[in-house]
């Protein structure tokens, strides 16, 4: 008799677990996206979310949730969690995002990745030699150089032979290109600067380029004169 009344204690526990579990078992039907996320990403992480979906609220894998997300290759981190009746939160965190690197774009982390809507005002990369890490590295360091002296740096270029090229902004819209080589570029570039801010910073729309690859010094060259007329005559565009 004792061993018929365990019995059916366990039939009725396990009788109850079932019905509670189809009862939590709802379906999903809100998929909640945060962090700091535009518009196309949350689409691209809800996307990702209904490929992985294989259940309801409490039979769905999180796991092969949080995959399918990281999967979009761009995402540094994802958190889920359930939240009865019927939804999933979602915590995304987006890589901060440093260069633009060929058709993609290099994370702080190092990582090259896609993303669904354009960046602009990034710098672009152009490395025939250096790894996305190693020019991240010359980057950040040429440019804490280049700030101190007002300037900013719109392409970080690199060829065959490992010499670096840097475009850089001035205030008044000139774009400067200076030539800094293979090594030292870090003395190389602050000498140009020391150079700027003493001499040439009145006149940045009159340089067509600067080679800063000597012991000493910067050799300069000039716009011509009649391209200075040019862009002197050129229309200005204005906002609305």
């Amino acid at each position: 008799m004792a061993k018929l009344i365990a019995m059916l204690l366990v039939i009725c526990t396990l009788g109850l677990g079932l019905v509670a579990y189809v009862q939590l078992d709802q379906p999903v039907d809100r998929v909640m996206v945060r962090g700091q996320l535009d518009t196309a990403e949350r689409q691209q992480v809800r996307a990702a979310v209904q490929r992985s979906l294989d259940g309801g609220l409490l039979s769905s894998d999180l796991s092969a949730i949080s995959a399918g997300i990281l999967e979009l290759g761009w995402p540094r981190s994802v958190a889920i969690r359930r939240d009865w009746p019927g939804a999933l939160l979602i915590e995304v965190e987006k890589p901060t995002v440093v260069a633009r690197w060929q058709e993609a774009y290099l994370a702080s982390d190092g990582r090259v990745i896609q993303l669904p809507t354009e960046h602009g005002g990034l710098p672009r990369f152009d490395c025939a030699v250096s790894e996305p890490r190693r020019a991240m590295e010359v980057y950040h360091r040429l440019n804490e150089i280049a700030t101190g002296a007002g300037l900013g740096i719109n392409a970080l270029e690199e060829n065959l032979l490992g010499e670096w090229d840097l475009t850089l902004g001035t205030p008044n819209g000139a774009a400067l290109k200076v030539r800094l080589g293979a090594e030292n570029v870090d003395e190389r570039l602050g000498r140009f600067a020391v150079v700027y801010r003493q001499q040439l910073a009145g006149r940045a729309l009159e340089i067509e380029s600067v080679d800063a690859r000597y012991d000493n010094g910067v050799a300069v060259s000039w716009v011509a004169a009649e391209k200075l007329v040019a862009l002197a005559q050129a229309p200005r565009s204005e906002s609305i």
